[in-house]
């Protein structure tokens, strides 16, 4: 049972820190940005929003949503899994 916990925990960790390292090298904050160096941007266009839209950040919400979910499911596995200590 102890295997079994570690190996989930184990695979869990790996997955939460590979994800973030494969999505960020095809995610939309290098094509945002010019993607080598990026280039001067020589005048601003259209400044006013539309309203009741948010500008777009470079962030993908649900890849912070996905990481908050492994975490907690991680969380109550270990939890789950771990025993009574007393």
């Amino acid at each position: 049972m102890v295997k079994f916990c570690k190996s989930i925990v184990g695979a869990a960790f790996a997955a939460l820190v590979a994800a973030p390292l494969a999505l960020a090298e095809a995610g939309p904050l290098l094509s945002g940005y010019g993607g080598q160096g990026g280039e001067a941007q020589g005048t601003l266009s259209g400044t006013q929003g539309a309203a009741g839209v948010l500008p777009f950040t470079g962030s993908e919400l649900t890849l912070f949503v996905l990481f908050g979910v492994a975490l907690l499911v991680t969380g109550f596995a270990l939890r789950r899994f771990s025993g009574s200590r007393a």
